[in-house]
């Protein structure tokens, strides 16, 4: 009787080892309630300068996105295409669920490099 009270012992610590052992364990994909859901917003510049990275919080959004530069260039707005198909996006709704990726469509300057040129231009009807 001794030896099964000491074997039933040593199974029950077992059993609260291995209990304590998973008592922290989370699922990686469960969420604070408390905690804002934030999603990465990546900005695909095309040539240009500014930050590539940012975020937005679920629930909040952003009524304004940032304006990159580009020497010789017009920023010509975000879109959510590589072929800047659709129209421009300038801001993320509230309502936006996951991370974005952006890209920034330019539009080259036109400088005219002398008078005559001006002048040529002027006399065109």
């Amino acid at each position: 009787m001794r030896a099964k009270g000491k074997k039933l012992l040593l199974a029950l610590l077992l059993m609260c080892g291995i209990m304590a052992a998973f008592a922290g364990c989370t699922p990686e994909d469960q969420t604070n309630e408390n905690e804002p859901v934030t999603y990465k917003i990546t900005y695909v510049l095309n040539g240009g300068e500014g930050d590539a990275l940012g975020a937005f919080e679920e629930g909040i959004g952003l009524s304004s996105l940032p304006v990159p530069t580009k020497a010789g260039n017009t920023f010509a707005g975000w879109y959510t295409t590589s072929d800047f198909s659709g129209e421009a996006v300038t801001s993320i709704a509230a309502d936006a669920v996951s991370d974005v990726t952006l890209y920034a469509k330019w539009t080259p300057n036109i400088r005219l490099r002398s008078w005559k040129r001006v002048k040529f231009l002027r006399s065109l009807p």
